[in-house]
């Protein structure tokens, strides 16, 4: 899967979702040194989860998110961890809200899928 622009999709969604699963393996079973240079993806990752993507993409975005945080909470002791979660925090809440609500093109299936 070529991605350019950051995490923007030159292929398939079916693609997209299989990349971004990739990097939550990644975040889920690697170590700090790993998560650590996965962690420049927050913000592409977020740019990516705010635009019109399929469902399925920013669920895979969100765990992407989960994941990150989790492991930098769980491997990273005190402030510096809380700070690396809080600045991107507002614009993650944003798109979780978002991600429940749906969007208007989007089945109801589509829509319970998502908030959950």
């Amino acid at each position: 899967v070529r991605l350019t622009n950051g995490l923007r999709p030159t292929s398939s969604s079916a693609e997209a979702v299989a990349c971004v699963e990739c990097i939550v393996a990644l975040l889920d079973e690697g170590n700090l040194d790993v998560v650590k240079s996965l962690s420049q993806l927050q913000a592409p990752l977020l740019q990516l989860v705010s635009s019109e993507v399929s469902p399925e993409l920013r669920r895979s975005c969100v765990r992407a998110h989960v994941s990150s945080v989790t492991s930098i909470m769980t491997s990273v002791q005190g402030e510096a961890a809380q700070q690396a979660v809080e600045s991107t925090l507002p614009g993650w809440l944003d798109a979780y809200a978002k991600l429940c609500e749906g969007h208007s093109s989007w089945s109801p299936s589509e829509r319970i899928k998502s908030a959950f």
